[in-house]
């Protein structure tokens, strides 16, 4: 049985690439595999969580 559709407003349709250095990927898929996560994940939890930090601190108001 497969899972019903996410709606339209949850559903990640964007695609980002970065470049990293073999150090920068070994520390994101050890820190990944520590907490349980998926890399990409691990990395976008961390990513938007530092998004609203600066956020934020620049006074922006909290859009999520």
């Amino acid at each position: 049985m497969a899972r019903p559709p996410l709606p339209e407003s949850e559903r990640r349709t964007e695609v980002l690439q970065l470049r990293l250095t073999k150090g920068e990927r070994k520390d994101l898929d050890e820190g990944a595999e520590a907490s349980g996560e998926q890399v990409s994940e691990f990395i976008r939890t961390a990513a938007l969580e530092k998004a609203k930090r600066v956020k934020k601190k620049a006074g922006e108001p909290n859009q999520g």
